[in-house]
This record gives structure tokens, sequence and C-alpha cells, in this order.
């Protein structure tokens, strides 16, 4: 569920040197949808992650807050583990895009009770703080709403791969306007604690994980809350925020004995909740400072649920796939709710 200012950083955990994430959600391949090109249309993200290799300053700061301050969870390794590292910061940059289309692409103009047409693109960094079983992410977009951010050249250059016909309302797009977003989002596993330190046999587990979200910018303002329920199968790291295997035990040498290549994976499922509280949305408000038209003003109650699985492929490679459900989000009698998958996938490299 992508936001300008919130990367799905949350959801795949460095384990290697970097980590390069790309996501997609699209309407397409949705359960019981073909394409139906509405509301909330298309969005994209490509991001990359230095893992735990912050800048000096940055890593003096982190330490006097108070998540850092917090014992891991569980007993210490009895395996000697020099890549363990309880408290770790990273940061990392991405660039995204999102579109949004009223339900009836073949109208012009578009009707004036309809979602307006609006596209959302970004660029931004993030500092990401993690322990054994809590995350702060901090995040920090420059972005611009309007023509500019690209959607009708974007949306129309799919269609055209695809077949499909083009929308005719985009000449009625809300206008441009640059501006900043930040946010700021906290998840914390609540239970069971994870494995210090996973020991690469074969298990099934599961884990309770809340979080809250906020953001404050030229585009959007909510605040937020939710929580998850994941479960899975696997022998390296079943769920995703586990730390990997680094060593069975020792060699004659005394070094770490490494883990076989067919240790490296896990399925896990989940079903995620969130409600949101909006202040403001400029996707369908139109923009702070500029005049525009758009037509209604965002519900204060939006809710989402999503239901999916994660897979991890050796240690370097995880992809996830969900189904998500939206509650309306305008101020207007039946928009209902609207469905859309979510594609993520990661891929990690080592020095």
């Amino acid at each position: 569920m992508l936001l300008c200012g919130e990367a799905r950083a949350d959801e795949l955990h460095c384990r290697e040197s970097a980590l390069f994430q790309i996501e997609n959600d699209n309407s397409l391949f949705a359960f019981g949808i073909q394409h139906t090109d509405e509301l909330y249309t298309n969005g994209w993200s490509a991001a990359v992650t230095a893992c735990g290799a912050p800048p000096d300053w940055l890593e003096a700061l982190a330490a006097k807050l108070p998540i850092f301050g917090r014992a891991p969870a569980g007993p210490p390794s009895p395996v000697p583990v020099p890549e363990y590292v309880p408290h770790a910061v990273d940061v990392g940059i991405d660039l995204g895009q999102t579109i949004y289309t009223p339900k009836d692409l073949q109208l012009d103009p578009p009707r004036a009770d309809d979602r307006p047409y609006a596209a959302l693109a970004w660029f931004g960094a993030w500092a990401r703080l993690r322990t054994a079983r809590e995350t702060v992410l901090l995040q920090l977009d420059l972005g611009i709403i309007g023509e500019d951010a690209g959607g009708k050249e974007f949306q129309d250059a799919v269609h055209t791969a695809f077949g499909f016909k083009h929308a005719r309302g985009w000449g009625h797009q809300l206008p441009n306007e640059g501006g900043l977003q930040g946010l700021a989002r906290w998840e914390r596993r609540l239970m069971p604690a994870p494995p210090p330190v996973v020991d690469g046999r074969f298990h099934a587990r599961w884990a309770i994980y809340g979080h809250g979200v906020a953001t404050a910018g030229s585009f959007r303002g909510h605040v937020g809350a939710g929580a998850t329920l994941r479960g899975g199968i696997g022998f390296e790291r079943v769920l995703p925020d586990e730390l990997p295997v680094i060593a069975y035990g020792l060699n004659v040498d005394g070094t770490p004995r490494k883990p076989p290549w067919w240790t490296h994976w896990g399925l896990s499922v989940f079903l995620r909740g969130e409600a949101r509280a909006v202040g403001w949305n400029a996707t369908i408000e139109g923009p702070i400072f500029t005049a525009a038209d758009g037509t209604h003003g965002a519900r204060v109650f939006v809710w989402d649920a999503e239901a999916g699985a994660t897979l991890s492929i050796t240690r370097y490679v995880l992809v996830q796939w969900g189904w998500v459900l939206r509650g309306p989000e305008m101020r207007v009698a039946g928009e209902g709710t609207h469905q859309f998958r979510e594609i993520q996938i990661g891929v990690a490299w080592s020095d």
C-alpha cells in the first residue's frame, strides 16, 4: 500500500550489506477483477537500503533514543556470531509514483461527483532503527502532484502495451504543485518474542505485530494504527523480521560453520488491518496552495484490510504478494470499497 512518505522498508528487513526493493500496486490480477482502473489505480516504487551502515552522526543520535536502550529479546546466542547486531540503523532512498482516476475513464469531462484525476511522484530518504523486536522508520520525501508527475504518460504506456482503452479525462487532472512530506512509523513484535538467532532447523512459528504511523506534509496528513498476524514454516528465517542463521556451530579451527544453502528459505502468510484518521489528502481535495477543483473532501476515517504471503528464497531474495481491500476515501455516497493487489520483491547483496 504505497504512500508518498512510506516505503515498504518495514517488510523486507536487511540481512546483508544492501537491499534493493521494488513494489507495484494495481487492480490487475486482484481477486474477482480483470482490470478496473478506478480510484487508486496504480502505484510503484523502487528503493535501495544500506543495511547497518549509517553516517556516524546518525548512529550517535540513534544510540540516545529509548528504543536502543532496551535489551534484545531472549538469551544471548550460544554460538559466536560476529554478524549479529541487536541494534542497527539502516538508511535508504526511494522514488515512486501513485495514480488516481475516476470510476468512468471514458467521460470527458469526468463526473463532478467522481474522484479527480491525479498523479503523485516523489523522491525520498529515510532512516530505520531496528532491534530484535522493534522498528522505527523516519522518512522525508520531496514530491510533486499534477501533470509533471507523469501519471497520464505512465498509464497510457501501460494501456497501450496491454491493449486497454486510454482514459479520456486526463486534461482535467489536478494542477501542479510541489512539496515536502514526512512520515514516522513504529512497529513492534508483540508476541511471542523472536528467537535471538534462528537455529536452522525446520520450524512452524507465528507472531502478532502492532504498528502506528503518522504523516504530515503537502500531500497528506493522517495518523493510524494497525496489527498483523503472521504464521509460517521454514528453516532459516520463518518470519520476515527474524535474524538469519549465521552458524550451526564451530569448525575445528574455531570459525563459524555455515549452514547449507537449502536451509535458506521460509514461507509465511499474513493478515493485516489498519485504521487511519485523515486530516487532508491532496489527491482528493487538490493541492494545498494551488486553486483546484478537487471534487470532494477526504473521509476522516479510512481502513485497509490485507491478506497475503511472503516467500524467502535463499538469503538474498524475498517476494511478497498481498490482496488489499480499502474502505471509501471520499465523502460521497456510493463510492464503496475497492480492492487491488500488491507485489513486493527484495534482492539483497553483500560486500
